[in-house]
This record gives C-alpha cells, structure tokens and sequence, in this order.
C-alpha cells in the first residue's frame, strides 16, 4: 500500500514538471491595422490579410470590419513568444454601384516582438 502510494506521488510530481511557467502555452497575440497611426475601419468588400513568420511557424489571419485581429494557432491558443516577419495583403472588391476600383497590395510590415509583456500588433497599411 506504501508503495503504491509513493509511486503515485512521484507520477504527481512528474506532472506537475512538466507544468512550466505557464509560456508554453504561447502568447495570446492581437492587433489594430491603422493608417498613418489612425486606427481604420474597413468597407465593404475589404479584407486586410496579416501574416506573421519567425522561420519555423506561419501564423494568418483577417482583420474584423472593425480594423481589430487575433492572432492563434491554427487549432487555437496562443502562438510562440520570439520575433516574426509581418507581411500584409490589403484588397478591395470592386463596386461599380459605388465606383470603387479594386486593388490589391502586398506590403512588408517590418518585425515585431511577441512576448507575454509585448502581445499587441499595430499594423499600418498607409498610402491607400
């Protein structure tokens, strides 16, 4: 019974080793597309695509109407902390009953670093 209880114990504490210090579960990162440091709201049939690289891991993601975004795995939860590659795609649908053109651009975003401090991305898609 002694022993049964110790193994159980030392099982217990195995576990809990392999707890951390809570980062392993990554970064719950998110972030505003702005223009010229003003935060946008997208139009209809507008779609600001981010995608964030670190060599290794790939994360995307689409910015709500509001200009806002999340940024998690692909099944969910938060990304590694570490320093990324930003890329942007900004696109528009045409709309002939507004006269809008459609365009779509490709930008670099610069890097960012994603920490549990640092977990906020502004990115500015400028010029249009």
């Amino acid at each position: 019974m002694r022993s049964t209880g110790l193994f159980l114990a030392g099982i217990a504490l195995i576990g809990l080793a392999g707890c951390g210090d809570g980062t392993s579960a990554g970064v719950a990162a998110k972030g505003q597309v702005v223009k010229g440091g003003a935060p946008v709201k997208l139009e209809d049939g507008e779609v600001v695509s981010i995608t964030l690289t670190n060599g290794k891991d790939t994360f995307n993601t689409n910015a709500f109407p509001d200009g806002n975004f999340s940024i998690q795995k692909p099944g969910g939860g938060g990304i590694p902390a570490g320093k990324y590659k930003v890329s942007i795609v900004h696109q528009r649908s045409a709309d002939p009953y507004k006269k809008t053109a459609a365009f779509s651009h490709k930008k670099d975003g610069g890097e960012v670093d994603i920490s549990a401090s640092n977990a906020t991305v502004k990115v500015d898609i400028g010029g249009k």
